[in-house]
């Protein structure tokens, strides 16, 4: 703001006679002019300061408003003026008024000055009276004429208006002689009243219905229906042109509210071309104020608030006894013609007023004034203009996404935000945030300018609740804030366990949870599934890793597990065609033992691997070796019992499988899977080895997975999750979770299954261990697990 001399604020106003400034609105045809320039080429060209100069006195000026009374609470029935206050480099200073004299010194106010004027000079020629930075101004079509006419005080000599303002200190004397509508209609854009072109001031409300705000003449001069090219935009349902009652004694505003219906949407913003304003709240009109206009016909044009008071609207027949209009404005050197009335005045962000009128100085310079939205306080209560409230985020929670975030709060807990706003610019006043849980506003606590707000949180906390946080500002609203608030509990840790593919993952696993000089490490195939849930329940029984490897080659990241690992013995499950005889060479430079289980197919794998158990076991687990999908938690389940996994065809129990089953005797067969899986023929089969046969099925294997895990003693000590689209990371995990007495349950990797989640609600793991990358299990399913809650 240092670019800005000091400026007073609004006030007072200005009159106009005959011959005074006309209503700038046109015929529908009139041309539309040069393509306009961007706000920010008019900032910079017209007022020589940056935009967030403009930005920032447009929010000093609004936030001065309460303490002028324009913040919309004002007395009711109250109509006149605010105090005079001025725009300096440190704020809005109000100025205040001594004894027998105002804050420019000759007179108490405007009031007394027109008084005195009228009685001494006469109202012909007169259009206008103002403040300005230095004191007094009267505005006159002729400043060096004398005329007889219209004194009130006919004893008073006859003079020349620059004569009487010789008489009075600090007074002076001065001669006075767009854009398209489309399917959003954005502040600017031209319309039309009937036969009268204007431009669309403002996007508002009025009593929480879309309304448009312009100059009340346009609908006066025009007409009721309003127009944005060929498309009904709404009708008008209020206006006013100039005083209510008595045009010559008393004034008024030139405003008007209009219908908005459905035909477009309605932004809280001005635009022209690619240059846009987005409105976030109202300033009042302040002396030294830079303001912007956009215009129909002449587009972005910038300069400085110079006068504000009453502008006294003729009609240019220099007929003193035609009804004449007073209109409460701010004066500008900007240019304004036909077709740009209503257009919209902005300071920033802010909205300040709308076109009212336009004429010229006796030397050519062009000025025009805005009629000052301030006014609609007092005479269109309810309307008001449209803003922008941004975005609220607040403290202790983890975001989802834009509008959805998670917490934990307790009950009394003093939540903290910030609404986001512009650069430079401040929250408009009056600004609160509505807080509703579960569908009802518990608070509503005021944002303060630099968009702080806080409330104390009233939710239970025995239960989960839906919060929502939205800034209401008038009728304008906000975006809102999602805030799934769950119950007080416990929340377990969790941690990620991953390499690049499948064969680092499970070489971290293995590097990771087992230390040097460990007895044996199992390897299998990389590339199927079978022999590694066969091998993997029997690892885990015995408390060491599985590996995994490519058929012909091993993977870097399993020699250097295989180095750091230093194991007695190296055991490789399945054939050559799984695990190659170069592999297999290899592998003896790991370990001083390696030996082969093999078979002819898997299910003489999984029966030899089976063998290494004894006779008498009181589970053993039956799952299909043609997929995956159900067996992944069983091989976990089997090795935390110490107990065997065997495969079987899908509709066959294959014989080497049955005779393994004789041998081992066991008091339960648990079969793992539905009947697409194993068979009814095959259940029926394994009757004859087992007095009891138990299935575990559900309509998908995340079901079953979690149909197991409900197996287990709670709380577990942790428990694993893996993708259940592929086998890898699930088969790698097992040997460890077995070990630990840890269920391995299945997630999609994009989207933590809730039958899961609550299965690990129930055994209530303090640390959760994610099998895999990003890709197998993304960080939304990481996120979900963090926000399990283990209610208290």
């Amino acid at each position: 703001m240092g670019a800005r001399t000091r400026a007073v604020v609004a006030a007072l106003a200005a009159l106009a006679l005959a011959g005074g400034p006309l209503p700038a609105q046109g015929s529908p045809g009139a041309d539309e002019g040069p393509a306009p320039r961007t706000i920010e080429e008019a900032v910079a060209d017209d007022l020589g300061i940056t935009m967030t100069e403009f930005v920032e006195a447009g929010a000093a000026a609004e936030l001065a408003a309460p303490r002028l009374g324009l913040d919309g609470d004002r007395t009711a029935g109250t109509v006149g003026p605010p105090p005079l206050a001025v725009l300096t480099d440190d704020g809005v200073e109000i100025l205040g008024s001594g004894a027998g004299e105002g804050a420019h010194g000759a007179f108490a106010d405007l009031e007394e000055l027109r008084g005195r004027y009228l009685a001494d000079v006469g109202p012909d020629g007169l259009t206008g009276l103002a403040y300005t930075l230095d004191g007094y101004e009267v505005l006159v079509t002729d400043p060096d004429e004398a005329r007889e006419r219209g004194r009130t005080d006919p004893s008073s000599p006859v003079r020349s208006p620059r004569q009487w303002a010789a008489e009075h200190p600090r007074v002076t004397v001065v001669g006075t002689t767009g854009p398209r509508a489309g399917a959003t209609l954005r502040g600017g854009a031209p319309i039309s009243f009937g036969s009268s072109a204007c431009t669309h001031g403002f996007n508002g409300y009025y009593n929480r219905a879309q309304v448009g705000l312009a100059a009340g003449h346009c609908a006066h001069g025009g007409g009721s229906a309003v127009w944005a090219g060929s498309t009904r935009v709404g009708t008008v349902t209020w206006f006013q042109f100039g005083a209510p009652g008595s045009a010559l004694e008393s004034y008024g505003t030139d405003l008007t509210t209009y219908s908005q219906g459905s035909a477009f949407t309605y932004p809280p913003s001005v635009t022209a071309g690619s240059s846009s304003v987005t409105i976030t709240g109202r300033a009042p009109a302040v002396l030294g104020l830079p303001v912007c206009k956009m215009g129909r016909q002449t587009g972005w044009t910038c300069s400085t608030v110079n006068r504000i008071g009453w502008q006294w609207i003729g009609d240019g027949s220099g007929d003193i006894s035609r009804p004449k209009r007073w209109v409460w404005s701010l004066f500008a050197d900007l240019r304004v013609i036909p077709g740009d009335s209503g257009g919209p005045w902005v300071a920033g962000n802010k909205a300040v007023g709308v076109t009212s009128s336009y004429d010229w100085y006796a030397d050519g310079r062009p000025y025009s004034t805005a009629a000052l939205l301030t006014s609609l306080d007092d005479y269109r209560p309810g309307a008001q203009v449209k803003v922008w409230l941004g975005s609220p985020s607040v403290g202790g929670v983890e975001k989802v996404d834009a509008t959805t975030a998670l917490a934990r709060w307790a009950r009394g807990r003093v939540v903290s935000g910030t609404l986001s706003r512009p650069s430079g610019d401040s929250i408009s006043p009056g600004t609160v945030m509505d807080v509703v849980v579960d569908g009802t506003r518990v608070a509503s606590p005021s944002v303060a300018a630099d968009g702080t707000f806080s409330f104390s949180y009233p939710g239970s906390d025995a239960t989960a609740h839906t919060v929502t946080i939205q800034a209401r500002q008038g009728d304008s609203r906000g975006s809102v804030l999602r805030v799934l608030d769950e119950p007080a509990g416990s929340a377990p840790k969790v941690v990620r366990h991953a390499g690049a593919n499948r064969y680092a993952t499970a070489a971290t696993v293995a590097r990771t949870f087992y230390a040097p000089g460990v007895d044996t490490v199992y390897v299998a195939s990389g590339q199927d599934f079978a022999d590694a849930l066969s091998g993997g329940a029997r690892a885990g029984s015995d408390g060491v890793p599985v590996v995994l490897t490519p058929a012909t080659g091993l993977h870097t990241a399993t020699r250097d597990a295989l180095t750091h690992l230093a194991p007695r013995r190296i055991v490789v499950l399945g054939g050559t065609v799984a695990v190659s005889g170069a592999v297999e060479r290899e592998l003896r430079t790991y370990a001083p033992v390696v030996e082969r289980v093999e078979g002819l197919d898997r299910y003489h794998v999984s029966a030899a691997v089976s063998r290494t158990y004894p006779a008498g076991q009181s589970t053993v687990f039956v799952v299909s070796g043609q997929a995956f999908p159900d067996a992944l938690g069983a091989s976990a389940q089997a090795g935390s019992l110490g107990v065997p996994l065997v495969l079987t065809r899908s509709t066959s129990l294959p014989a080497v499988v049955a005779t393994e089953l004789a041998r081992l005797r066991p008091a339960e067969i648990v079969v793992v899977g539905g009947t697409v899986a194993v068979n009814g023929d095959v259940e029926a089969a394994l009757r004859a080895y087992a007095p009891k046969v138990t299935r575990i099925a559900g309509r998908d294997r995340y079901i079953v997975s979690a149909l197991l895990a409900q197996r287990y003693a709670v709380p577990a000590q942790e428990a694993w999750v893996a993708r259940g689209t592929d086998f890898p990371d699930a088969l790698a995990a097992a040997p460890v979770a077995a070990r630990e007495g840890a269920p391995v349950v299945l997630t999609r990797p994009t989207g933590l299954p809730a039958v899961v989640g609550t299965a690990l609600e129930q055994v209530r793991a303090p640390v959760v261990r994610i099998a895999g990358g990003t890709v197998s299990v993304d960080q939304v399913v990481e996120r979900d697990l963090r926000w399990l809650t283990y209610p208290l």
